[in-house]
């Protein structure tokens, strides 16, 4: 696991330059509008120009709040979420240290560290994830997250690149009006924070059920997400609908629908 310092060299108008121009180049999907259509556009471009498996764009508020707004692809998307429903791995850390953090060789290095994400990613393909937060001084919005098939740090210039990126990333999110400070986040992506009050509201739900503390609960949740091959908000929307999750001392089962 490596920790940079984001810093970019004098470079960063023809690094901008760059990044647009493959702005430039992809499109959203069908039906994805306004800043999260910018948001996935970063995503592909991010992929296309630095040669990578998939990205994602985390809006948090605190580490086990935030959610993953969109990915260059579901595949992303999914691996995105990986991290929540583990409650661990590179995007929340270089959330917290609000610096990027790089695991360029994410199976090997990133067990110790990181072993419910490393294992809940293995499978996707992923080898090396490299984490960029989204922050303007002490306002930290999110992070953009990169992911590559084969283990290997990133070359200097795909940094660099990679730093311009989140760069853009943070410009949109930024609520750009007249007089409008950096804190404050776009409204039309509020509603990504919002869907994680489910996961709130199912954990509190879980410790009345279970009798149990909400720590608990919140890693019991984890712990079936896990089992089950599910996002923690998929999970805590079953158990909004009426699903009940088994106890700690029940062997491990399909949650009952209601």
């Amino acid at each position: 696991m490596t920790v940079h310092d984001g810093t970019q060299g004098p470079g960063d108008e023809a690094l901008r330059v760059e990044a647009l121009a493959a702005l430039a180049a992809v499109w959203a999907d069908d039906g994805v509008t306004d800043l999260p259509a910018l948001l996935q556009r970063i995503c592909r471009a991010a992929v296309n120009a630095l040669r990578l498996t998939g990205a994602s764009v985390h809006l948090l508020s605190v580490p086990e709040s935030g959610g993953v707004v969109t990915g260059s692809d579901e595949a992303a998307r999914r691996i995105g979420e990986a991290a929540f429903t583990a409650g661990e791995g590179p995007p929340l850390d270089a959330y917290r240290q609000a610096r990027p953090v790089f695991a360029p060789y994410l199976l090997e290095e990133g067990r110790q560290r990181w072993p419910g994400y490393v294992d809940a990613v293995r499978a996707c393909g992923v080898r090396a994830c490299f984490s960029l937060p989204l922050h303007v001084g002490a306002v930290r919005l999110g992070v953009l997250d990169l992911y590559a098939g084969s283990p290997g740090p990133l070359r200097p210039d795909q940094v660099d690149l990679g730093l311009t990126f989140a760069d853009l990333a943070t410009e949109f999110l930024l609520d750009s009006s007249p007089g409008g400070g950096a804190a404050e986040v776009n409204t039309r992506l509020v509603d990504a924070v919002e869907r994680r009050g489910e996961i709130h509201q199912a954990q509190g739900m879980v410790m009345v059920d279970l009798d149990v503390d909400l720590a608990e609960a919140l890693a019991l949740m984890r712990g079936h997400a896990f089992t089950e091959g599910l996002t923690l908000l998929e999970v805590a929307q079953k158990i909004l609908a009426g699903a009940h999750l088994p106890g700690p001392s029940d062997p491990p089962h399909e949650i009952d629908d209601p």
